[in-house]
Order: structure tokens, then C-alpha cells, then sequence
């Protein structure tokens, strides 16, 4: 487990529940899988011969022609010196490095690298000792291990030293994801450039260590990455990022001059929680569309003269601006921090709005919500230039299925309870083209935001909270708590496709639907929320959705799936979440209706525990598929069916890595040819 929570001992009323997770900055957990990459494979395992690399190289291809369709595992003990070619690996070819083995560069090295790969599938190169492993270049140009053309190599838990560039991954197109390749728990010191990856769908970047780099740490030109629990110590440039689609989370920069730099080329970073020591950090971000949340760590951000003003700056408390003008400041009073500043969106002023509610447990006592209502849209009229500030103190009674729907650009902070004391029927069924209602409405133009107290729909109201506007702008909701929806918790269909909003630290309970459901929108990024008993999921990815982010959020005992990924839903990010205790998957990815693929999803490092099934995906038809997705070192255990289900006749291609699968009650892994999944794992055994 990476957090402290015991999930399925909690309490199903979540009014008693509070979000305090143990914080982890590592993430990734020994594969245990028994096969490679098929329950029905030949693995042969030989010591490598060390006195020559001329004699290693001819042993290898020796193996490969005595049984070509075989995994070879070539254990490295000792020593082998690399002078004018390098160590060549192929497909299937794994390299196991024991205890104080090593690759390293004789002093008149010519070769380009240590190792190399080229045109190779399923490789995977590591140690299974913190004391082996390492690969260590003679000070001059020269590069650890060159992999080009390649698809899915894992490196994990080896350490470079002294190299011009550690690992280097060159693609000439851009990949499909399952293709990926990760490099993981590895040590760089000593090196220029310490791991370049370009044009890897799905690249995986976990825990490593990055100490005493001249230039760059991680250099990643790759879509949809995922880039967390590293460590950069004495770094010039942690991370240089030129690609769509990424997340960098929890990372560490120990006495690093610029942590982050972006390219004009790229989009859509997603940087959260990151954070530092020693001295400040530089941000410099070119491209379009990143947003930086809930990060602590010190420094300042900068932009170019001519970056478009699309990127997205909240909660980021000791990071200083330079360039505001390019940045999309936001900066709304909340629950937890309802400060005074007047600069909360660039170029308006603020004004504060106090209503009262009542403080007794009579729900028949507490003011109608339409009077609140009265007083903030006679705000928005009287403050034009105003950002509107409301304080909600005390209980509120929604009589009206309207609800309280929010004036452009502003802010709800709820200190209290609102109610649905509605005259409608409990749960009503779904009718099509029927008038939503809500207890909150964000604004149907401009920015919001919504933080505190509790939302109670009574399941009467649809939604607790509904943005749906396609005239919205960016938003953040925190520290709610929404239950009882007679539909869903929080729902987004037609918000608008280009702005952002931040779900995090909520609490869901007991929607009759889902819990959160972004759902044609654009992207929301979900951190540490906690959903629970949901009639439907607990997050639902759902039509199209898109550069969605899902970090570290807990999802249990919901009546369908944890999270699920649906109806051509691609390009979007689970890590890192628990998802425990669902009747049916923790993951599913899956189209059941629109004509299309549900593809390019990354789902890493999430526990996947007691469920009924770990991770499962599928499709419809030949033209409803769920094809080419990324599930990379996940845990599934303990789940009353199987582990992993690795797809149906249209739901193809996906690629299964380092699973950590046992005790599953029908199986760990359930292995369908038709789908022609792949695997690849580091063989347990």
C-alpha cells in the first residue's frame, strides 16, 4: 500500500470522512508476474560470457538462432568492457545484471554506446539489486544505452555514471502507445544528459535519480508521459518537455536551476505537487495550455514575450510571476484559504458578498437559496469590474430545482450545508432533453469556483454541482463535499472544450450516478478526491473526453467501476489513484456506443485491490473499440475475479507492463489471444 488508509475498513457516511492520504513520492513496486510476456512462453536464462564483448555478442546471437521464438534472460555477472562495439540486445532479449556486475567503457572506447537496440521488441534490462547494475562511461562522448526503432524496453533499477547522455530513445515517428517504454528506480551521476526520449507514446518515467547533471535530466518529446518521483540533485535543467500531453508529479529538485522548460511545440502539461530545496527554481514555459497546481516548491516562473496567455497558475504559493501578462493568474479565496487579496483574476478588482444562512439542524428554518441568489446577481450588476467574492455562513435550503447558479467570475465559499428541499420525486429516471437541475450552477461565462461546506441533493436534485456552459472559462472546485445526487456528484457535458477545471480534495457519497463525470468538456485534472458508493463510478472519463489527469485519488465501493474510461475517450492520465473495493473493475476502458476508439489512455501505478475485477477493457463492435492503451506497474490483488482481463475481440492491442498481480480469485491474468494484448514484465521467478 502507498497510503496509509485502510479503504475497506472506512466508514460509508462520508460526513465523518476526512482526505489526509500519506503522502509518497514512490511509486513504483516490484513486477511479480510469472511470465514475461505469455503464460505459455519459453524462457531460457544463461550467464552471460563476460571475457569479451565480442564473446557476449556471439553467445547471444548463438541462443537466438538455437531457439529464436525463446525469452533469453543473459545474466551479467562481473565485469564487460566495451572498446570498439557495443553490447547489441535484440527482441526478446532480456539483460539481468547480478549483484556487482557492470558494463563499463575502456579508456580508448570508439563504440557509441554501451549498449544498443535497434528494430528490437519486449526487452527489458535490469537489476534486481540496488549493488548491481551499473553502466559507466570513461568521461568521454559516449552514451549508456541507444534505443532507436524500438518498442517496448523497460529499463529499471540501473545505475549510470560518468556518460555523456544515460539512456537515449529515438523514434522517427511518433509511436502508438503500446509501444512504451519506461525507465525506472535508475541512478544517473556524472552525466551531460542523463535520459532523452523522443517519440514515445506512453513514456514512463518513475522514481529515478538524477545527481550532478550538467545539462538535462529528463528530456522528454514524448506524448502522454508520465514523469513522477524523481529526485533531481545538483541538476542545470531537471526536465525539458516538447510534446502534448504529459503529467509531473511529485517530483523533488535538490539545488536545480531551472526544474521545468517547455518548448513552443508543446501542450498541455500538467504539473502538480512538485517540490524543492536549496535554491530557488526556474519555470520557464513556452507552448500552450500548461497548467501549474499545488505545487510548493520556490522559485519563479517566467514566459516568452510572445507565449499565449493560456496557461493556467493556481495555488502555487512561493512560486513568483514574471510576465503576467502571458499567464492565467488565479488566484480565488477558498475554505482553507480565504485571504484578502485583491488580485484574484488579472484585471478585475474584488468584491466581498456575506449571506447569512442559519445554524440549527431544522432544515425547515434555513434560508431560501434564492435569496442568496437575489444578492449576487444585484452584485454582479453593481461590481462590473469585480471579481464577486460570496460567503455563504451558515445552512441554505434550495427550493427551487435552479439552485444557486453563480454569476460570471466568481467564487463560492461555503461555510454550512445547502439542502435540496425540492418538490420533485427521490431518484427520478433519466428523460432525454429534461431540464437539468443543480444545487450549485458555475458560471455560464467566465471563471469560478467552489470550495467548502457540504452539498446534500437529497436525492431529488440531479447534480450537486453542474458546469456546463461551452462559454466557460477555467474553474476549481475544493474541499467540497457532494453527496446524494439524484444523477451525479459533479457533471461537465458541453463545458467548454478549451478551458481547465480542478476537482480537488472533494468528497463523494452515494450519487445515484457517478461521482464525477467530465463528459464532452474540456480537460479536468482530478487530485485527492475521495468517491465513494456511487450508484454508477467514481470517475467517469466519458464521450470523447480528452487530456483528462487523475492523480492520487481514492475511488471505493462504487456500484460500477472506480474509474472508467469510455466512448472514445484518448489522451488522458490515471496514476497513481486507489481504487479499491468496486463491484466491478478499478479500471475499465471500454466503447460501447460511439464509432470511433478509445485509445492513447495511460493508467500507471495505480493499487487496483478487492474489487471484482483489477484492470479490464473492451469494445462493442469492429467500429467500437478499445485499442492501443498503456497499463503500466499496476497492483492487482485480491480481486474476486480476475486481475487483469487483457480484453475482447474489440478490444485490441492494449499493452500490459510490470504488473504486480497475485492472489486474484478466478486468476491473475487472464490472457485472451483474440485481443492480442501485449505483455511485458520482469519475470518474477
Amino acid at each position: 500500500m502507498r497510503f496509509a488508509l485502510s479503504l475497506l475498513c472506512l466508514s460509508t457516511s462520508l460526513l465523518a470522512v476526512e482526505i489526509n492520504p500519506v503522502i509518497s513520492d514512490k511509486f513504483y513496486r516490484e513486477p511479480n508476474a510469472t511470465f514475461a510476456i505469455h503464460p505459455k512462453e519459453v524462457l531460457k536464462k544463461v550467464d552471460l560470457n563476460t571475457a569479451s564483448v565480442e564473446a557476449a555478442q556471439s553467445q547471444i546471437e548463438n541462443c537466438r538462432l538455437e531457439n529464436p521464438e525463446a525469452i533469453w534472460v543473459f545474466v551479467l555477472k562481473g565485469k564487460l568492457t566495451i572498446k570498439a562495439a557495443p553490447l547489441v540486445l535484440g527482441t526478446k532479449n532480456f539483460l539481468e545484471f547480478a549483484e556487482g556486475s557492470s558494463i563499463v567503457a575502456d579508456e580508448k572506447m570508439t563504440a557509441e554506446s554501451l549498449v544498443k537496440i535497434e528494430q528490437g521488441e519486449n526487452l527489458n534490462l535490469y537489476s534486481k539489486s540496488k549493488k548491481g547494475g551499473i553502466l559507466k562511461g570513461n568521461g568521454k562522448v559516449g552514451t549508456g544505452i541507444i534505443i532507436s526503432k524500438s518498442s517496448r524496453v523497460n529499463i529499471d533499477q540501473l545505475h549510470f555514471e560518468n556518460l555523456s547522455v544515460g539512456v537515449k530513445i529515438q523514434n522517427e515517428e511518433a509511436t502508438l502507445i503500446h509501444q512504451a517504454s519506461s525507465v525506472t528506480r535508475c541512478e544517473f551521476q556524472k552525466i551531460e544528459n542523463a535520459v532523452i526520449a523522443n517519440k514515445i507514446n506512453g513514456f514512463v518515467a518513475l522514481d529515478n535519480l538524477f545527481k550532478d547533471i550538467s545539462a538535462t535530466g529528463l528530456t522528454v518529446n514524448s506524448p502522454n508521459a508520465t514523469l513522477a518521483g524523481n529526485s533531481f540533485n545538483n541538476v542545470v535543467k531537471a526536465f525539458h518537455f516538447g510534446a502534448e500531453n504529459a503529467a509531473f508529479v511529485r517530483n523533488e529538485f535538490i539545488t536545480c536551476t531551472t526544474a521545468f522548460e517547455t518548448t513552443a511545440e508543446s501542450k498541455l502539461a500538467f504539473i502538480s505537487q512538485n517540490k524543492s530545496q536549496g535554491s530557488e527554481i526556474l519555470v520557464k514555459l513556452e507552448g500552450e495550455k500548461h497548467t501549474l497546481f499545488d505545487n510548493t516548491a520556490t522559485g519563479k516562473i517566467s514566459t516568452a514575450a510572445n507565449s499565449p496567455a493560456n496557461h493556467l497558475i493556481y495555488k502555487n504559493p512561493n512560486l513568483k510571476i514574471s510576465n503576467e501578462h502571458s499567464l492565467i493568474v488565479f488566484n480565488p479565496p477558498t475554505s482553507k484559504n480565504p485571504h484578502k487579496d485583491s488580485n484574484i483574476l488579472p484585471g478585475m478588482g474584488r468584491f466581498d458578498l456575506e449571506i447569512k444562512g442559519d445554524k440549527s439542524a431544522d432544515t425547515k428554518k434555513w434560508p431560501d437559496l434564492s435569496s442568496a441568489q437575489k444578492q449576487a446577481d444585484e452584485a454582479r450588476v453593481q461590481h462590473p469590474r469585480d471579481f464577486i467574492v460570496i460567503n455563504l455562513k451558515g445552512n441554505f435550503a434550495a427550493r427551487t430545482s435552479e439552485g444557486l447558479s453563480m454569476p460570471t467570475n466568481s467564487c463560492v465559499i461555503l461555510d454550512g450545508t445547502i439542502f435540496a428541499d425540492v418538490e420533485s420525486p427521490t431518484n427520478p429516471p433519466y428523460v432525454k432533453g429534461e431540464k437539468p437541475t443543480q444545487l450549485i450552477e458555475f458560471p455560464k461565462e467566465g471563471y469560478g469556483a467552489v470550495s467548502g461546506g457540504k452539498l446534500d441533493a437529497n436525492n431529488k436534485t440531479l447534480y450537486c454541482i453542474r458546469s456546463s456552459s461551452g462559454k466557460s472559462d477555467h474553474g476549481m472546485i475544493e474541499d467540497v463535499t457532494m453527496y446524494n445526487g439524484a444523477r451525479d456528484g459533479l457533471y461537465t457535458k458541453y463545458r467548454n472544450s478549451k478551458s481547465r477545471l480542478i476537482v480537488s480534495k472533494c468528497n463523494f457519497s452515494n450519487n445515484h450516478g457517478r461521482a464525477l463525470w467530465p463528459h464532452v468538456s474540456g480537460p479536468v485534472f482530478a487530485v485527492e478526491n475521495y468517491l465513494e458508493t456511487s450508484g454508477k463510478d467514481g470517475i467517469d472519463l466519458d464521450a470523447g473526453a480528452r487530456y483528462n489527469v487523475c492523480i492520487f485519488n481514492t475511488s471505493v465501493k462504487n456500484k460500477r467501476h472506480g474509474i472508467f474510461i469510455e466512448e472514445a475517450s484518448h489522451n488522458n492520465i490515471v496514476f497513481g489513484n486507489e481504487l479499491n473495493g468496486n463491484l466491478n473493475s478499478a479500471v475499465h476502458v471500454w466503447n460501447e456506443e460511439v464509432k470511433g476508439n478509445t485509445t492513447d489512455n495511460a493508467i500507471v501505478a495505480n493499487v487496483c485491490n478487492g474489487n471484482r475485477r483489477g484492470l479490464s477493457c473492451g469494445g462493442r463492435a469492429a467500429d467500437k473499440l478499445s485499442s492501443s492503451n498503456l497499463y503500466f506497474n499496476n497492483e492487482c490483488s485480491r480481486n474476486t475475479d480476475f486481475g487483469i482481463i487483457t480484453g475482447n475481440k474489440n478490444g485490441l492491442n492494449n499493452y500490459f507492463s510490470q504488473c504486480f498481480v497475485k492472489d486474484n480469485k478466478a486468476g491473475d491474468i487472464q490472457v485472451n489471444d483474440t485481443a492480442k494484448p501485449y505483455l511485458l514484465n520482469t519475470p518474477a521467478q
